[in-house]
């Protein structure tokens, strides 16, 4: 496969998942919730948008763990490699 072919896929992929609610875990164990807007395969960053940031929820063993904040966030962009998990919640209706 070509490079041009194999770029082309990986833009496809996450092309396919822009619009889907992501929960993802940061490497701090902090949670956020929100709609995936761009994924930035050069600057190896992803940017939610809308999104709640739901804390640690336990996940430090009771140590300096993080509340849940009481708004939501406009756009926030994440660094790829300071994510832990993350997983699609729901996914935008295809056409």
């Amino acid at each position: 496969m070509s490079d041009n072919a194999e770029h082309q896929d990986e833009s496809n992929t996450s092309s396919k998942i822009i619009g889907s609610y992501l929960s993802l875990i940061t490497k701090a164990d902090s949670r956020y919730e929100g709609t995936l807007v761009e994924v930035d395969k050069k600057k190896k960053t992803m940017s939610l948008k809308n999104v709640k940031n739901m804390g640690t929820e336990g996940r430090r063993n009771g140590v300096n763990e993080l509340p849940p904040g009481d708004s939501i966030l406009g756009t926030v962009k994440f660094r790829v490699d300071l994510v832990k998990t993350f997983e699609i919640i729901d996914k935008p209706e295809q056409e």
